[in-house]
């Protein structure tokens, strides 16, 4: 559903929300617990909670549009609203409310219309918006609102620019723009049989990355441009990162990384989607979509498999159908940095959604797409890698389904059905229970055939990946309770079970040739890989319990377990997939416990620090789990009229044990090039060691005429603490290294 900004008109937007009010998806009255303590300022905060495991792919990619775009609680309608995470309808009722009588203009009124605490209040800041009170308006008036960046990272890749602008224009209508100039490869060009990708090297582009129009008008809504749009349970089609996909969204999405000083911009669907949606009547209210895109896709070359043998050459080892990408310029390597190819894909892309709401909580709806993908970069023996996102056997894809949602009192059904074009099915049936006395309960089961290859589901299911897709070759069941027996109590428990066919196998040994998953051998020694080839029975487990002492004060701790195979045990083996020519040293369970504690006592400043352990099998230690920690203060402070400044200081090992059965041929590169190796391995030569300075302020002017600035510059020190021979001696791809790592984001952000 597209986001309609604040300011085109009270008399429009109360006929709009009381449409979306007819409208709304069922949510449950316990929302599932996402922040669960965490603090997320940043990009990088959401990565590293996802590295970390305390957020899944799903809910990464949702704080990631959040963060991108954020939500301004004194407009946004309740579909949108209820996209911030952690707030229940009841409080997003109340804050709706609340709002038509007094103005929301920071986290204060925010908590006071929703009832929140403070803690949560402040954790969401980042992901909110507070836009100027509205001047009376004097005839049609076009608001808007514009954001400039840049990121630069000292020896690191060229810095990255961007700019975004949104307007609100009379006439209900809605524009955007994104445009970018940061470091890309060029056009690659054909190859010929025997040769290698030709790739321009990097350098700094313009990247034309989103522009949009589009009309918010109810009945009839509709978006010319860059958007993202999705249906349902999210398992036929989605591409929104949203939790409740229910239509479509601008994409003028960026991706930046402080530590590494990237920026990206993903991909969206390029063309034009068009909605109507029935204002409801006794009998219900038709909601019907028609979308279309045709759009030129970026691939990194990881993504491809490229037979480089020449042509009448039988004796080809596998080595050769690696993609291999060079230098256009020298001919030289790109290994140090594989590129991605720019609008290396031709994309045609078409569907449609049509469902019938009986009620705000009973519909029924069905949607399909059918896509056809070609090359760009024309190569003989050129395909996606069977481990791509998509379907690397055939140009045309597609996949139709069944969709909908059931509650009555205090209980909540979802259920949907889908089928591709060659006919694997996939399904996910989920419910939420609300019990008394703050009780929540959440089961769902789902199942996935190993056949099932559509890219563009993303199923609540979100547990594993197989070749490259989410939720392939998997039957599972999930069960999520939540219980807020207080105010000064929350415990949340999630039991997660799901078995694989094939696990860690990048295609299927026992299908037919030709028939979806089948795909040849994928090493030189396909006799050992399919002789370890088995069925794996995966298991996750998280307790949870978030204990508020005072108004001022939350600790909580958090337990997460993990096993990639539940049959297979000992420390010999890898949590991360490992496979070598003779032996898959994947399946191995890892264990973690955080503990955090926040107080905001002290008047305009919030004190967080929390201590992270975690302990996990290593296919290199072969008697113990290997051992890392990170130890995190954060301080949050508003020096008004002054800068808003937060300061992060982390120290972080990733691995701190030493072996005295050391792996065969585990080597160091902190030992000498030659003589006799140590006998033990010590914790030093497998993770990093590093001390981490986050410096950020922000401040806020206000303009005449209710227009608004705020000026947000970021910097980041990283120290590495240890003794590593790249420190000494250089690698191939960074001859001069330093212990030392600085990079600088400077923002301006206004709105008029």
């Amino acid at each position: 559903m597209a986001r309609i900004a604040s300011g085109s008109g009270i008399l429009w937007r109360a006929r709009l929300g009381a449409t979306v009010a007819l409208l709304l998806w069922p949510r449950p009255a316990f929302p599932e617990s996402i922040l669960g303590g965490l603090t997320l300022q940043t990009m990088d905060d959401i990565d590293q909670a996802h590295r970390d495991q305390d957020i899944d792919d799903d809910t990464r990619d949702r704080l990631r549009a959040l963060l991108d775009r954020p939500v301004d609680p004194g407009t946004a309608d309740r579909d949108t609203l209820a996209e911030l995470p952690d707030l229940t309808p009841d409080q997003i009722d109340a804050l709706v409310a609340f709002r038509r009588h007094h103005p929301i203009r920071g986290v204060a009124d925010l908590a006071r219309a929703a009832g929140l605490d403070a803690d949560l209040a402040e954790r969401l800041r980042p992901f909110l918006s507070f836009e100027p009170a509205p001047q009376p308006r004097i005839g049609p008036r076009v608001r808007g609102r514009a954001t400039a960046a840049t990121l630069w990272r000292w020896r690191g890749a060229p810095p990255g620019t961007w700019m975004r602008t949104t307007l609100e224009l009379p006439g209900h209508l809605e524009a955007g723009l994104l445009m970018a100039a940061r470091p890309r490869n060029g056009l690659a060009r054909s190859a010929t049989p025997g040769t290698s990708i030709a790739v321009p090297r990097r350098a700094i582009r313009f990247d034309p990355a989103g522009l949009y129009v589009a009309s918010g008008s109810a009945p009839w809504s509709w978006i010319v441009g860059t958007y993202r749009i999705g249906f349902g349970q999210r398992l036929t089609f989605d591409n929104t990162y949203r939790r409740h996909p229910d239509g479509w969204i601008p994409a003028l999405d960026v991706v930046e990384s402080t530590q590494a000083g990237t920026v990206a911009t993903p991909d969206g669907l390029l063309g034009a989607a068009v909605r109507y949606r029935g204002a409801g009547t006794a009998r219900g209210a038709l909601d019907a979509t028609l979308f279309a895109s045709y759009r030129l896709a970026d691939v990194p070359i990881g993504d491809l498999d490229y037979d480089r043998c020449p042509i009448g050459l039988s004796q080809c080892t596998d080595a050769r159908k690696v993609p291999k990408a060079v230098d256009r310029a020298t001919g030289g390597p790109l290994t140090c940095a594989p590129p991605t190819l720019p609008w290396a894909v031709h994309e045609a892309l078409g569907g449609a959604r049509i469902a019938y709401r009986f009620d705000a909580r009973t519909v029924l709806g069905a949607s399909g797409y059918a896509a056809w993908r070609r090359f760009r970069t024309t190569a003989p023996g050129i395909r996606p890698a069977t481990s791509s996102r998509f379907p690397w056997d055939r140009g045309v894809f597609g996949a139709a389904g069944l969709h909908g949602t059931w509650g009555q009192g205090p209980i909540d059904l979802a259920a949907e059905v889908a089928v591709t074009d060659r006919g694997a099915p996939a399904a996910i049936l989920a419910g939420t229970i609300r019990a008394p006395a703050g009780l929540r309960i959440a089961p769902s089961v789902r199942y996935y055939a190993p056949g099932f290859d559509n890219p563009y589901a993303r199923g609540l299911a979100d547990a594993d990946e197989f070749q490259g897709i989410r939720g392939r070759d998997e039957v599972g069941g999930r069960i999520g309770i939540d219980w807020r027996p207080s105010r000064m109590l929350g415990l949340d428990l999630e039991l997660d079970v799901w078995h694989h066919r094939h696990a860690y196998a990048t295609c299927d040994p026992d299908a037919d040739r030709g028939t979806p998953g089948w795909c040849p051998a994928p090493t030189a020694n396909p006799a050992a890989l399919a002789a370890e080839r088995r069925p794996s029975t995966d298991l996750a487990l998280t307790f949870q319990t978030s204990v508020r002492p005072t108004r001022f004060e939350t600790t909580t701790l958090r337990v997460a377990y993990r096993d990639e195979d539940l049959a297979r045990s000992g420390r010999h083996l890898s949590y991360a997939p490992y496979r070598s020519s003779t032996r898959d040293a994947s399946g191995g369970s890892r264990v973690q416990w955080v503990l955090r504690a926040a107080t905001s006592r002290l008047p305009r400043t919030r004190i967080a620090i929390a201590f992270r352990q975690t302990f996990e099998d290593r296919q290199a230690l072969q008697t113990r789990f290997d051992r890392s920690w990170v130890a995190t203060l954060d301080v949050h402070g508003h020096l008004s009229p002054g800068p808003t400044v937060d300061v992060r200081v982390q120290v972080r090992d990733d691995d701190t044990v030493t072996d005295p059965d050391r792996a065969p041929g585990q080597v160091c590169a902190s030992w000498p090039d030659s003589g006799t190796l140590p006998t033990a391995l010590p914790g030093r030569c497998r993770g990093e060691t590093a001390l981490d300075l986050l410096l950020r302020a922000t401040q806020p002017l206000r303009l005449p005429a209710g227009a608004a600035l705020a000026i947000r510059v970021t910097g980041l020190w990283t120290r590495w603490l240890d003794d590593r021979a790249r420190w000494k001696r250089g690698t191939p791809c960074d001859a001069a290294p330093s212990r030392n790592a600085f990079s600088v984001r400077v923002a301006l952000d206004a709105s008029f």
